[in-house]
């Protein structure tokens, strides 16, 4: 395995290291995208792990940091962030095109690195899969029936309520006494509005809207491996079928879900559990181009 740092961009200041393995195959080089404000290691060293694993199995891969973050110099354009993060990563495919011939590429993005990822699939059909871990989620009807539902068969949850040891109580106690709170939209109402934040530093699209988007990548040909965890209010593989009707069970995307796992994969079982899905992943999507 050999890794070397580069620097590419218009203006030289993109920084990422490329790992390459001994052997080499045909398939499509992976990028890995910031996840949100993180360096290019990726939470816990994942991008690192993951990067070395991939080159064993002949792949080529390049970490990078987006302008203003990580080892890459401020950005020097007047794109706006949307604009300024589809072409950076142009810059990155188009660095490797030129070293090394590559074109085609998937990209890996962890939740801003997942809307990342999507935006620049839409922009660049050099895009030819994309690993969205805890992108696009909202919540349904069947994951709140999950959820209660789990929580229900719970004998400590239940000890809570009667012994008054529950957080509502302790919220309603602790509620400072005068005129009652306007009251909060319910679950459905929020998940469609348009420029609704979400923790991160992107808002989320309408559940619509992020529908239409992953149509359009999958009916052009590019593959998606679509992962969760229960950060993101998710509790089954089966909730992606009930956000998104028209990709139930779609061939070109792939579901996981890992109910042991957090948004950045702290544990090591987990990191393994998520390198063992992308790796098989991408040699079953690609195997046949390969």
């Amino acid at each position: 395995m050999r890794e070397t740092a580069l620097r590419f961009g218009e203006s030289g200041t993109l920084a990422g290291v490329l790992t390459e393995g001994e052997a080499r195959a045909d398939g499509p080089a992976v990028l890995f995208l910031n996840a949100g404000l993180l360096h290019h290691v990726g939470p816990n060293r994942l991008h690192v792990r993951l990067a070395r694993r991939l080159s064993g199995a002949g792949l080529r891969s390049l970490r990078f940091d987006l302008s203003g973050l990580g080892d890459s110099g401020p950005c020097r354009n007047s794109l706006s962030r949307d604009e300024s993060m589809v072409s950076e990563t142009q810059e990155a495919m188009d660095a490797l095109t030129a070293s090394h011939g590559v074109d085609r590429f998937v990209l890996f993005g962890i939740c801003t690195g997942a809307d990342q990822a999507v935006r620049v699939a839409l922009a660049d059909p050099r895009v030819v899969g994309a690993v969205l871990v805890d992108g696009y989620a909202y919540e349904t009807v069947p994951h709140r029936l999950r959820y209660y539902l789990a929580r229900l068969a719970r004998p400590h949850s239940w000890w809570n309520v009667l012994s008054l040891q529950h957080p509502a109580f302790h919220r309603r106690s602790a509620r400072p006494a005068g005129p009652a709170a306007p009251a909060r939209p319910a679950p459905e109402e929020v998940d469609g509005a348009e420029g609704v934040p979400r923790p991160g530093i992107y808002v989320r699209p309408p559940r619509a809207e992020a529908e239409a988007r992953l149509r359009t990548l999958v009916d052009r040909g590019c593959r998606l491996c679509v992962v969760f965890t229960p950060t993101v209010r998710v509790s089954s593989a089966s909730q992606f079928g009930e956000m998104f009707p028209s990709l139930r069970r779609h061939p070109a995307i792939r579901v996981a879900y890992f109910k042991g796992s957090n948004h950045v994969f702290t544990l090591v079982a987990s990191q393994e559990a998520l390198m063992c899905t992308v790796e098989s992943w991408i040699a079953e999507s690609f195997a046949a181009q390969r």
